[in-house]
């Protein structure tokens, strides 16, 4: 999705002598504001996030007319997971852009319907832990992303095979509390 930005410039009456840029120090609390306290709904928040990121896979891949697969919790399999069939992601793009907290490569397309950079966090707002399935080019690789010892997340691979058959895609699989297995059918039904 386009964001919209105006341009602004200001102008200074004398020179400049300093300047400085807007950062962040405490990555911590920004992090928290941008899972935990961002969603007043977390699971509604995780069924949404993840079902855009797929439909906008799709979108990307140029496939809008596949279905990405969704499984709901059972007592059996006590996930909830999103798998589409765009692209995949690169290790590359795991270990760097995934990471980057406000990245987004939809904001040139109004196609997307992502683009504020901060979906992937939503998981966050009801665990602590995660996997990340990416397939591209016959290639498969497993990453969990979890909270770290800085409580901040952190995105490690567990896992790569040099070649699979299955087609390129990402799958998004997070564990649910038994309590809640009912809630996220719910929620599915009414996002999907």
């Amino acid at each position: 999705m386009q964001i919209n930005t105006n341009t602004r410039s200001v102008e200074s009456a004398g020179l400049v002598h300093t300047q400085a840029n807007f950062k962040s120090t405490d990555i911590t609390h920004i992090f928290q504001l941008l899972s935990t306290n961002l969603y007043s709904d977390p699971i509604l928040a995780v069924v949404r996030e993840l079902g855009a990121n797929a439909a906008d896979a799709h979108t990307t891949a140029g496939d809008t007319s596949k279905p990405f697969d969704i499984h709901l919790p059972t007592s059996l399999e006590p996930f909830f997971s999103v798998r589409d069939y765009g692209n995949g992601l690169s290790h590359d793009f795991m270990m760097n852009e995934y990471t980057d907290i406000g990245y987004s490569d939809k904001r040139q397309s109004n196609a997307a319907i992502g683009g504020f950079g901060i979906g992937r966090l939503s998981a966050f707002s009801y665990t602590d832990a995660y996997s990340v399935t990416s397939i591209q080019q016959n290639r498969k690789r497993l990453y969990s992303v979890h909270i770290g010892p800085t409580e901040t997340p952190v995105v490690v691979q567990l896992g790569d095979t040099s070649y699979t058959d299955e087609p390129d895609g990402l799958t998004v699989e997070i564990p649910i509390k038994t309590e809640d297995f009912h809630k996220f059918q719910s929620k599915a039904s009414g996002v999907f």
